[in-house]
């Protein structure tokens, strides 16, 4: 198995969601202001999130805490559905 049959993991907003209230204190506004900070477009963000690899470029402790957060199998993924758009927790919950 090559690296090329596993896609990017890629990290939503929900997942930033998720970790703040787990292990920091940010508020969404706070969330929404430090992807900004960090070059990371908001809406795009929430809807098909960014791969890790553009969190680790930025460079944040945050930002690594939270991709190996989610690397561990934690956050939510969303999984689109021919019935619905719900998002679907994995983390064995």
């Amino acid at each position: 198995m090559t690296d090329n049959d596993n896609p990017p993991l890629r990290i939503y907003a929900a997942d930033l969601a998720e970790f703040r209230a787990r292990h920091q204190r940010y508020c969404a506004r706070g969330c929404r202001e430090w992807a900004q900070a960090h070059g990371l477009d908001w809406a795009e963000f929430v809807r098909n999130g960014v791969t890790a690899e553009q969190l680790l470029a930025t460079g944040d402790a945050l930002a690594k805490a939270l991709v190996d957060w989610c690397s561990g199998g934690a956050g939510v993924r969303q999984i689109p559905s021919v019935e619905d758009d719900t998002e679907e927790r994995i983390d064995g919950q």
